[in-house]
């Protein structure tokens, strides 16, 4: 005689297992991994993990180790792909950033030498004086005001100051045009006009420091190089000072003088 099925009662459908809610959600994370920027794999790798303890402890009444341990090796290769691109990307963005910069500077440094030149050329032949030298530049058309940095902005960078010793003077009586430095880039806070020592502590730029000479050209000086830059109008290289150390955190018309040099 034919038994009749059994139907299962309440207790039997409580035993069932369950699945792990955390091993779910480990799994959904890994596979979204690469539609969040693998900033999931973190969360899918913790929740991985304690889906594998929660099915460990459940004694049977709890499943998904297969799905948590899915999820730990999807999370575990997404935040691995994720470092190894962050440690190309961010390094090549930054040489990107620090080259752009630099050209804009080299750029800004050339409007600024030449806005000087006719800036003289209806002073006497005397270059722009220490005390509002940017606000005579703009004044007389000389130099664009998208030129000029907003000193109080940290973020404006690049800076740029004049050479306070050859402020006022004339071009005549500089002895080593080609040497000495007319304007400079310089560190955040400095005055708008100043010495060596105003010098940003760190390499700005990959080619080095960008330096406008009173004979007009522009260039970028290494580090190593600073020495050999003139900064009294005598003549003589003044002894270098060190740049203080810091934290580093981008042609207008025919110049009457010669065409800039680009080293």
């Amino acid at each position: 005689m034919t038994q009749p099925p059994t139907v299962a009662g309440p207790d039997a459908r409580a035993a069932a297992p369950r699945t792990s809610r955390a091993a779910v959600a480990s799994l959904v994370l890994g596979l979204l991994a690469p539609c969040t920027c693998w900033l999931a794999c973190p969360v899918g790798l913790v929740l991985g993990i304690a889906g594998v303890r929660a099915v460990r402890r459940g004694g049977g009444r709890v499943k998904g180790r297969g799905l948590a341990i899915a999820g730990i090796v999807l999370a575990a290769i997404g935040l691995l792909f994720a470092l190894a691109l962050w440690a190309v990307v961010v390094p090549a963005a930054v040489r990107e950033v620090r080259r752009a910069k630099e050209a804009e500077a080299l750029e800004t440094m050339r409007v600024l030498c030449h806005g000087s030149y006719l800036y003289a050329s209806e002073h006497d032949g005397r270059l722009p004086p220490a005390e509002g030298w940017e606000a005579a530049l703009q004044a007389g058309g000389c130099v664009p005001w998208d030129h000029l940095r907003d000193r109080a902005n940290p973020l404006a960078w690049p800076w740029y100051a004049l050479n306070r010793h050859m402020a006022g003077r004339t071009l005549a009586g500089i002895a080593r045009p080609a040497e000495t430095v007319l304007f400079f880039e310089c560190r955040s806070g400095s005055p708008p006009t100043a010495g060596p020592e105003a010098l940003p502590g760190w390499q700005p730029g990959p080619g080095g420091y960008v330096i406008g000479f009173c004979n007009g050209h522009v260039e970028a000086v290494p580090k190593e190089d600073l020495g050999r830059l003139v900064w009294e109008a005598a003549g003589a290289p003044a002894e270098e000072t060190p740049p203080a150390e810091e934290t580093p955190p981008e042609k207008q018309g025919q110049s009457p003088i010669s065409e800039p040099e680009n080293r």
